[in-house]
């Protein structure tokens, strides 16, 4: 009977926090179901969540419910009733005790992993792209039919629109999943086979609109007929075609030419055809530029030559001052008076840059999140043993009380016995968290280093700590200034 009343005391509390739980589920998931931008909708008539339910109701109930079903139905009573005896065991004590320990580490080891992903989203939202990504509107759909023919006019109009600055075709935009790669060969070194590496096509004003730095040589000009590369479709099979290359640092280092300034001058050939007798590109280094990222900043910089085109390219990058949304007003009136049958698309690139990380962003938001809640339900467990152990020590207390301790000894006390399981918990916690978070940086190439997860954990320790100070306190010192007499008059 005993048995049977504990287990269905537990089952019930286990139902009622399932009403409950359905309650804060449809107040939530419209919150939550916007924020993971997806429909979500929970069905209470499908047969199969209805037993996943109440099934949950069950074991929750007598996982809950068995331990003191078990334990408080075999006391002896005459043990129970026995003066100066305690019904408590040993095993009771180091139970709740672990308890404890297991909620805090999963408290600990979610504020850890929580800081973590914030600070690896700040690392890499606030990292210098090698690029001036502020003030720069990314234009696509430049090269479709209808809009190719007249690019030197959008180029040209671009310009005269008030606050535009300046303008740059190119064949990919900064952070775009789009990439041409091609194998390139060095006649001086032929040991070295073939080398990938990545193409970006551009004109005259592409350097200077995103503001990358030249590290040696020069931009390209008007002023040199072999900067400007002919178009691919109008050579022949076995024709040869010369020009003038730009590399980045990144290319410099693939191709072994040593040093940026090393570079200039160097030679090297790209096959431009299929086949053995296709036609051959033979460049030569006039410029070095310091490296960026044209791709996703989750990625290394690839090596990478940037080409003058002679034909239209796929896109065109606004630089511009002033107020954004004026500035794309203006960019999308001028397109639709120029190419009314094709669609306007265009993005602010640091807008871009910033959702790189948006999953990233959500994972700190959800992360942060539970850890709130695990610290809450860790606290109502530590206030509940606070009070019972309290309540258990009230004739000791009173007794230290009469023998001239003060109020600050017995809070002191206290507080050092519930502080030694949270203590334990870090110490648990800690390895687990660095070992979880170590294993996800992994995935970056540009990372947080890895030693800052030492002072993070410190921090989610000490914050643990405080939080349970805070909770065991205020009883603490409120059953320590209690009247001794109160505790000791039967006595």
């Amino acid at each position: 009977q005993l048995v049977l009343q504990f287990l269905g005391e537990s089952v019930l509390l286990a139902l009622l926090g399932l009403l409950l739980g359905m309650v804060l589920v449809e107040l939530l998931l419209p919150v939550y179901a916007n924020f993971l931008e997806r429909d979500l909708v929970f069905s209470y008539t499908d047969g199969f969540s209805l037993s996943v339910l109440l099934g949950l109701v069950v074991v929750v109930g007598v996982l809950g419910g068995v331990y003191p079903a078990l334990v408080l139905s075999a006391f002896k009573p005459a043990r129970v009733l026995k003066a100066n005896k305690s019904a408590e065991s040993k095993g009771s004590a180091t139970m709740r005790n672990v308890l404890v320990v297991f909620q805090f580490t999963v408290s600990i080891a979610l504020i850890v992993a929580t800081a973590t992903v914030y600070g690896q989203m700040r690392y890499a939202t606030s990292m210098d792209p090698g690029f001036e990504k502020e003030q720069l509107l990314a234009l696509s759909g430049a090269g479709r039919p209808g809009a190719a023919e007249k690019q030197e006019v959008l180029l040209q109009r671009l310009r005269a629109i008030p606050g535009v600055t300046s303008v740059s075709a190119t064949s990919e935009v900064p952070f775009s999943s789009n990439e041409s790669n091609t194998t390139i060969r060095l006649p001086e070194n032929p040991e070295a086979g073939s080398i990938l590496i990545g193409v970006v096509q551009m004109d005259y004003d592409f350097l200077d609109t995103l503001k990358v730095p030249l590290v040696a040589g020069r931009n390209y000009s008007r002023d040199f007929a072999l900067d400007s590369f002919p178009d691919r479709s109008t050579l022949k099979d076995g024709d040869k075609a010369y020009a003038n290359v730009i590399l980045n640092e990144a290319a410099v280092r693939r191709m072994g030419l040593g040093t940026a300034q090393e570079a200039l001058g160097r030679e090297f050939a790209m096959s431009l055809g299929e086949g053995e007798n296709g036609a051959e590109g033979f460049f030569t280094v006039v410029g070095v530029v310091a490296d960026m990222h044209l791709q996703s900043l989750k990625r290394l910089i690839r090596p990478e030559l940037y080409l003058l085109s002679s034909k239209p390219l796929a896109n065109v990058m606004v630089r511009f001052s002033g107020d954004p949304r004026a500035a794309a007003g203006d960019v999308e009136s001028l397109w639709t008076s120029l190419f009314p049958d094709v669609p306007v698309d265009y993005e602010f690139v640091d807008e871009v840059a910033a959702k790189e990380f948006s999953q990233e962003r959500d994972i700190a938001t959800m992360l942060g999140t539970f850890s709130a809640l695990a610290v809450i339900i860790a606290c109502l467990g530590l206030y509940g043993l606070a009070s019972f152990t309290a309540e258990r020590r009230t004739k000791e207390i009173g007794i230290r009380r009469v023998l001239g301790a003060k109020v600050s000894n017995i809070v002191g006390l206290l507080l050092w016995q519930f502080s030694k399981p949270v203590l334990l918990a870090n110490l648990v916690a800690w390895p687990i968290a660095v070992w979880g978070m170590l294993a996800w940086l992994e995935s970056f190439p540009y990372r947080i280093d890895a030693w800052l997860l030492a002072p993070l954990c410190l921090l989610a320790g000490t914050i643990a700590l405080s939080i349970s100070w805070l909770t065991v306190g205020g009883n603490a010192a409120r059953v320590a200034r209690r009247s001794p007499v109160e505790a000791l008059r039967y006595e």
